[in-house]
């Protein structure tokens, strides 16, 4: 009965640890998609202000 009662214990904390590593899964997967689209963001702001200052620099 103990040792059915540990094996039961043991199963639920190792569903528990793959629950809380998909958490983690998502949440880094979100944080790196959230990164990308910064990153992508910086080089459209970064590209604008260069062809603004080409522009000028024209004029």
């Amino acid at each position: 009965m103990e040792e059915q009662l540990l094996e039961l214990s043991m199963l639920e904390a190792s569903a528990a640890a793959v629950t809380e590593d998909a958490g983690v899964d998502a949440k880094a997967e979100e944080f790196i998609a959230k990164f990308h689209a910064q990153m992508k963001l910086q080089r459209q702001i970064s590209w604008l202000q260069y062809n603004e200052m080409m522009e000028r620099s024209l004029r």
